[in-house]
């Protein structure tokens, strides 16, 4: 089978790579408040749901559903890993942010990238410099860094880091195999036809465990958070398979490894706006030394240029 290769305009891919770190690092804030009136079966359901409507019904008036038509069964495995894969990945974030603060689950997530990267050089035979292995190095530093600091922090709090943890792995270990799969299907699908398709069979298949009368219980604040969860779903993840597009994959997953400061960002301004909303994050010292090793780490991976 042919391998995908990027357009060559880094800079869409790079704008698109940074509005995905957006919408992808505020989410969890919404998350956490939304679950609080809501079940975590419902609340991944409503974001199936949300993008495979919007997405499907875009794609049936185009009427671009017939281009799954006599596919090779080489291309339905690699959709199949897709919505496996993302099942697992929306399932276990969701469990895991029951049990941790937004910041903590998404620098934990950043165990990701280092995955999808290192995929895109095996399987798409993309090249680093020494540069950018050493960002990499950097960052799986500031990830080991960040772990220990959280795991002493949440023990002294009396909280279940090690489930929360664990939970949180679990989600990583699933997108490497949504994200190459879907790379490689866009030498067949557009972004669009790759996310309406994923999202619509995930609505229907995870609609029997999911409980959409429960929606109708929430007050206003919990109904935007639900309402931007969905939002940004259908958002983010078009961004996040067009940058593919135009990109490298080792460095759209090195820029998304950003993604936690700015949740950690948006956490300390719902709390300075609201207190008793969301509990501020506790990052001691040794928590943002392995931050700054994951922000220039990721830098360095994604934003040096490959030696010619």
């Amino acid at each position: 089978m042919e391998l995908h290769q990027p357009s060559g305009r880094w800079w869409l891919g790079l704008l698109l790579t940074l509005l995905t770190v957006l919408l992808w690092a505020t989410q969890p804030v919404a998350f956490k408040i939304a679950l609080e009136q809501l079940d975590p079966l419902t609340l991944v359901w409503c974001r199936f749901a949300a993008t495979g409507l919007v997405v499907g019904a875009w794609l049936a008036w185009r009427g671009e559903f017939r281009v799954f038509r006599a596919r090779p069964a080489a291309i339905w495995i690699l959709l199949a890993v897709a919505v496996v894969s993302l099942l697992g990945n929306f399932l276990f974030s969701i469990l895991a942010l029951r049990l941790t603060t937004p910041g903590n689950a998404q620098f934990l997530f950043q165990a990701s990238h280092p995955m999808v990267a290192l995929g895109a050089i095996w399987v798409f035979k993309e090249r680093f410099n020494r540069w950018q292995w050493t960002g990499m190095a950097g960052t799986v530093a500031g990830l080991a860094l960040f772990f220990l600091d959280g795991r002493a922090s949440f023990r002294t709090a009396g909280q279940p880091y090690l489930l929360a943890t664990t939970l949180v792995l679990l989600s990583a270990l699933c997108w490497p195999g949504f994200a190459l799969s879907q790379k490689q299907l866009l030498r067949s699908f557009s972004s669009t036809q790759i996310t309406g398709f994923v999202y619509a069979v995930l609505a229907v298949a995870f609609l029997p465990a999911a409980k959409p009368l429960a929606l109708l219980a929430l007050d206003r604040l919990h109904w935007s958070a639900v309402g931007f969860c969905m939002f940004a779903t259908v958002t983010a993840y078009l961004a996040f398979a067009e940058a593919f597009e135009h990109w490298e994959g080792s460095r759209v997953a090195c820029v998304c490894t950003v993604s936690p400061l700015v949740t950690v960002l948006a956490v300390a301004l719902v709390h300075h706006l609201a207190p008793g909303l969301l509990p501020a994050e506790r990052i001691a010292r040794m928590g943002w030394m392995g931050a700054a090793l994951i922000v220039s780490g990721s830098a360095l991976s994604s934003l040096t240029r490959e030696r010619r």
